[in-house]
């Protein structure tokens, strides 16, 4: 099944920005979807394809990122979102990665206080999410990326934070590990 859904993606090799998208937001939202079009297809790519992908996604992350949107664009940060992680995850320059990140938030922050109550809401969330990969990914560069064993449901593993970071924010998790769910559980 991945294999097939792999050569289904990757089949559409080519995508360019329509015309019409004249707007700097409804752009930088195209443009970065092509971007994370990109990044999934590297996710599963090898070798020469593994490259031009890289390149293809890096490429229109950075012409995203060029469009001028405000600190605090819920569109904005979610770029500065993904393209941290592409560089985190992808291309493996962790600098790179807390750089874009680190910038993203504090311009953010520094905006933060102009918004009005709905726009607060949108950008608060990205701003968590860039905060939790910033400290998450300077723990690991300092050399400290192993989580304890622990236990859920009944199996005990070894994560990386990161590995923690994606279980934790996964929708069924909404943001915490599963505990026992019937009093017999929890006499284990």
């Amino acid at each position: 099944y991945r294999s097939r859904m792999t050569a289904s993606v990757s089949s559409h090799d080519s995508v360019t920005c329509p015309q019409h998208l004249v707007q700097d937001e409804a752009k930088a939202f195209f443009v970065k979807m092509v971007g994370d079009y990109y990044r999934y297809i590297a996710e599963n790519a090898k070798d020469a394809k593994l490259e031009e992908v890289k390149m293809k996604a890096k490429q229109a992350y950075e012409e995203a990122n060029a469009i001028d949107l405000a600190a605090c664009n819920p569109i904005k940060l979610g770029l500065a979102l993904n393209f941290s992680v592409f560089n985190y995850e992808v291309l493996k320059d962790h600098a790179k990665a807390c750089e874009l990140a680190d910038n993203a938030l504090q311009q953010a922050l520094d905006k933060i206080d102009e918004l009005e109550e709905d726009d607060f809401r949108d950008a608060k969330s990205i701003i968590e999410l860039l905060k939790e990969n910033l400290t998450l990914w300077k723990e690991e560069e300092e050399g400290d990326n192993q989580i304890d064993d622990f236990e859920v449901a009944g199996f005990s593993a070894s994560l990386t934070r990161s590995s923690a970071l994606n279980l934790a924010l996964m929708p069924s998790y909404k943001g915490r590990l599963p505990g026992p769910t019937t009093s017999q559980d929890s006499v284990r």
